[in-house]
């Protein structure tokens, strides 16, 4: 068919009309006489064959044709008998799972667990007996432990003579197919291998229904296209085929089905392609399946001195003697890298294999974190190196604090080789665009996967304009700080600053970084120079640092952290010298966390040119719950410090005046037991030592006995709650205070639909030393009243009321009661509410005060206002409160709205006396944000941002009051714009009278932030931080 497509063939055949599908007959014919002979060689030849095989292995290669007994196979011993085994243990003589079938008269059946072979005699173990007479009834049904074997010739030499399926013919298969399903014995095997002969006989018959159309279809032109689908049809076909018959043999599937699987899928699968065939579907698939799909896939074994392979695909390909040409869609994959091209030629030495390979177009190399896009591309496999022209490409790098930054760099051509890519005439940048707004150009830039990028002779251009030269610019890509930090600033006050730092990593933990500084003048002017070491040593962290300041000043200090001393633990030393005075300090500190609490300590030594001072120890625990099984002890709060400090001499001559104090809070509280909820036992106190004696301490001991009470009843529910307290105060030189007391509570409730009253006795007896100064002390006898209503057809009003009769007062003994109103309703979609809350003063009535609250919400707007009547005074009412809140999904212009406006109105001088408004809101994606605040006849101050835009806005105005007139006090204004790769930020600020304060640029590299240029015109301040 391949060959009728290459001449053109086809294409004459349908001017001419001929029908394509007219091609198959002859096809189908050959078939059919292919399918009869696949049968008659499997059914016939072929079991005689593996039966002859059979005897030559087990004669000749295994060399036991004399005891070798074939599993899982019926045989036939004598004229009416029939065996089964399902295994055999030659060595140790014994048969498992194993079925006796004799007929005649009568037929018997005889099933055994095992059988095994003892002094020259076969004995069953653990089987069944049956006897069948000929009408089919059961006579005998009978089990037996032991029975001796009785068969008329040797057993081994019998069921060395079985046969396995492959050698039996079909009729032998359908016989014993009979045979198994009568005794009882498994038949899928039997089942698929007879139904496979008759399925794979029609092998040919299927190849030739799926081939033909799909040659047709495709119009494939190539023999090797041709001998190239034909093998994966036959392996699909076959594989699939010998997978699904072991399946049936399992009766995964169905046994009698799986055979017939492939067959039954390849022929619709044929069928379809053959109505398809000479209709506009197929020439419409076959463009799809071109246009989108790729079909090509080439593995090309690269032996060039080494083992690796080329995968590439592509939508079309092109053989030629020297060359293949792929295209359309071609995608390369070698080792780590892809390589994806429109055009890829890959050229063959005289063996046919693949030298090197040449991509055109838009061609695109990805490996690990480099991608390139270059015009042309020429790789090399023996030298495993990659030519490249045309180049604008992208990696990643990371910075100290380890966020991702993605680089760009270009050139004129340059070459990949072994993960070093170098670029001539190249270029380094973070802006993403063709014409970069700022770039380092070079002669040539070297680039390390993950490791560094080196650019030689190299200058920095800001908007096309050179700026500074480099000899070499060097950058590390696998995080942490950068080689060379420099930036340089201007001041009126101290002149020029120029700050250069240079850190050197030395392995994959330590690193060490050298700062110099230098100020022209001012007060700070001289040279600094800091040296820090960082790195970790057997596990644990060290630092040290070595700064200068001037001829006579210095700091030296040093830390190590992760020590295993008592907790995680961290020790630090440090020494700073000026001039002629000093100050070391020596700490080991450690802390550990215990859930949200934690404990640790602190040893310090610091030493001064004129004093000496020591903390030891410092301990602490601050939270820290420790459960037991009879109640949980929480550590409140916990400290000792113990302190020493002199002038002269040493630690041990002044030991005896350390002084030591100390405060702790702790709180065990038991588990319920018997009539006790818990017993919570406080203990509190402080101490100070001085010269190992008591200073001063005092303590507090209290027990608080929780005992369970009980309720009963509903209407009314009556509940009783009783404690017991004592405690213990000592305090030094003062006599020891104690109290106990007992604490009863009554509560009698009386509940009902939109009514409550509730009567709450309270009863405290307390007696001992000093009792008063302990919490529940005092002896208190006194009774809570509280009502409330509710009435919701009347307008949803509520009335509630509260007070308290003292039965320990001789006078006086009720409280001001309490009346709490609220009342809610609505017009339309306005709702509305009213509260009172007045305090009656029963024995001071002028003094008696309402205080009235009206609120309104119609959507996002809720407003209240609210005032305080006073019932004895002349002006009753002397100011009004209004807060006004939008908030919602929208709001007039504005979306998300969250506003809070609260202004005071004073009635005498009807001026508002105080106002404050602060909230956000949105309009579009720009969120604004404002803030203002007055205060009448002091000042006002206005703040308005506006956040997440471009550009972001910040104004601050204050005012105040001055000479009774309102003056400018301050005024701030910071704009910040995004000019694509770079940023841009003015701020200025004003004071009183608008004088200039400061008016100050700053452009700086969007990416970093802290790298850019600013100046201030005002005071003359100029910096510069881009390397």
């Amino acid at each position: 068919v391949s060959q009728l497509s290459n001449d053109r063939e086809m294409m004459a055949f349908q001017v001419h009309g001929i029908s394509l599908k007219s091609l198959l007959l002859p096809f189908l014919i050959i078939s059919l006489f292919l399918s009869g002979i696949t049968y008659y060689l499997s059914d016939y030849l072929v079991p005689a064959y593996n039966t002859k095989v059979e005897d030559v292995l087990s004669k000749y290669v295994y060399r036991r044709p004399q005891t070798f007994i074939a599993e899982n196979i019926l045989t036939k011993l004598g004229e009416n008998q029939y065996f089964y085994v399902k295994k055999y243990d030659e060595k140790n003589e014994t048969l498992w799972d194993v079925v006796l079938f004799r007929y005649g008269k009568e037929e018997s059946i005889i099933t055994a667990k095992k059988v095994v072979k003892e002094k020259g005699k076969w004995y069953l173990y653990d089987g069944k007996y049956y006897t069948v007479d000929k009408d089919g009834f059961l006579k005998i049904d009978a089990r037996f432990s032991k029975m001796e074997l009785d068969i008329e010739k040797d057993l081994e030499n019998y069921l060395r003579l079985g046969k396995s399926p492959r050698e039996m013919k079909g009729s032998e298969i359908r016989s014993k197919i009979i045979f198994f399903k009568k005794v009882g014995i498994d038949t899928a095997p039997l089942i698929v291998e007879l139904y496979s002969r008759y399925a794979n006989a029609l092998g040919p018959l299927i190849i030739v229904l799926v081939g033909i159309p799909l040659s047709l279809l495709f119009n494939f032109k190539s023999k090797s296209w041709g001998v190239i689908f034909t093998f994966i049809l036959v392996v699909l076909y076959q594989g699939s085929s010998a997978w699904l018959c072991a399946m049936g043999k399992e009766r995964l599937i169905s046994p009698n089905l799986a055979p017939w699987i492939p067959d039954i899928v390849f022929s619709i699968s044929g069928l379809l392609l053959f109505i398809l065939l000479d209709t506009t579907s197929a020439y419409r698939i076959r463009e799809i399946l071109s246009k989108f799909f790729i079909f090509l896939v080439i593995i090309l074994p690269v032996t060039l001195g080494f083992s690796t392979e080329v995968t590439i695909t592509a939508d079309h390909v092109m053989k030629y003697r020297d060359k293949v040409v792929f295209s359309g869609n071609v995608e390369v994959h070698y080792k780590d890298s892809v390589t994806k091209a429109s055009t890829l030629v890959a050229i063959l030495n005289d063996e046919g294999k693949v030298t090197e390979v040449v991509s055109e177009g838009t061609v695109t190399y990805v490996k690990k974190d480099i991608v390139l896009n270059v015009e042309k591309m020429r790789f090399i496999f023996e030298e495993e190196r990659a030519f490249i022209a045309g180049i604008r490409g992208e990696s990643f790098f990371k910075d100290e604090k380890g966020k991702k930054h993605k680089v760009y760099i270009g050139g004129t051509s340059g070459t990949v080789e072994r993960g070093l890519t170098g670029i001539k005439y190249g270029y380094v940048t973070t802006c993403n665009l063709a014409e970069p707004h700022y770039k380092i150009s070079a002669v040539f830039v070297e680039l390390k996967e993950n490791e560094y990028m080196v650019a030689y002779h190299a200058i920095f251009h800001i908007l096309g304009i050179p700026v500074m030269y480099y000899p070499i610019y060097f950058s590390s890509l696998k995080g942490g700080p950068q080689p060379l930090i420099f930036s340089f600033s201007l001041s009126s006050k101290e002149g020029l600053i120029i700050t250069s730092t240079y850190n050197i990593p030395y392995s994959s933990t330590g690193l060490v970084t050298i700062t110099r500084r230098s100020v022209e003048k001012g007060e700070k002017a001289g040279r600094y120079i800091t040296l820090e070491w960082k790195d970790k040593v057997y596990g644990k962290d060290m630092s040290m640092s070595f700064s200068r300041s001037s001829e006579d000043s210095y700091t030296l200090s040093f830390k190590i952290s992760k020590l295993a001393f008592i907790l995680p633990s961290t020790f630090s030393f440090s020494h700073k010298v000026t001039g002629d005075t000093f100050n070391t300090v020596l700490n080991l500190s450690g802390i550990e966390k215990v859930g949200k609490g934690k404990y640790g300590y602190v040893l310090e030594r610091k030493s001064t040119s004129s004093n000496v001072s020591y903390k030891i120890p410092y301990v602490f625990a601050e939270k820290v719950s420790i459960p037991t099984p009879i109640g949980d002890l929480a550590i409140q709060k916990f400290s000792h410090k113990g302190d020493l400090s002199y002038k002269e001499g040493n630690f041990f001559d002044h030991l005896k005046d350390m002084s030591s104090s100390g405060n702790y809070t702790m709180v065990f509280a038991t588990k319920e037991w018997y009539i006790l909820k818990s017993v919570k036992t406080t203990l509190k106190g402080s101490y100070s030592f001085k010269e190992f004696g008591l200073v001063n301490h005092q303590n507090l001991l209290d027990f608080l006995f929780d005992l369970k009470g009980f309720s009963i009843g509903t209407f009314p529910k009556y509940s009783f709650d009783h404690n017991i307290l004592i405690g213990f105060k000592e305090k030094k030189d003062e006599d020891m205070r104690y109290r106990i007391a007992n604490v009863f509570k009554n509560t009698l409730a009386f509940s009902a639909k939109g009514f409550s009253f509730v009567l709450a006795h309270n009863y405290v007896d307390a007696f001992g030393k000093s009792p008063e100064s302990f919490s529940s002390g005092k002896n208190a006898n006194f009774l809570n009243i509280s009502s409330k209503m509710s009435f919701p057809p009347l307008l949803n009003t509520t009335i509630s009321m509260a007070t308290k009769y003292d039965f320990m007062k001789k006078e006086r003994n009720w409280s001001d009661p309490k009346v709490e109103t609220t009342s809610s309703f609505s017009i339309g979609s306005v709702d509305f509410s009213i509260k009172t809350s007045t305090l009656y003063k029963l024995y001071e009535p002028e003094k008696t005060t309402t205080k009235y609250t009206f609120s309104q919400a119609y959507g996002s707007l809720k407003n209240s206002v609210s005032f305080l009547y006073r019932y004895g005074e002349e002006k009753h009412v002397k100011e009004i409160t209004d807060i006004l809140k939008i908030s919602g999904r929208e709001f007039l212009f504005m979306r998300r709205p969250s506003l809070t406006l609260k202004t005071i109105f004073e009635l005498e001088t009807k001026k508002v006396k105080k106002s404050t408004l602060s909230g956000s809101f949105y309009i579009g994606k720009a969120k604004n944000k404002i803030s203002l605040s007055y205060v009448k006849d002091s000042y006002f101050k206005l703040t308005y941002g506006l956040i997440s835009f471009d550009p972001t806005v910040s104004i601050s105005l204050t005012s105040k009051k001055r000479d009774s007139e309102w003056k400018m006090d301050k005024m701030t204004l910071k704009i910040g714009k995004s000019l694509h790769c770079w940023g841009m930020s003015f701020e200025s600020s004003f004071g009183k009278d608008l004088k200039v304060e400061k008016l100050a640029f700053k452009f700086y590299i969007k990416e970093f932030p802290d790298k850019g240029f600013s100046f201030d015109p005002k005071t003359g301040e100029f910096g510069f931080s881009l390397f």
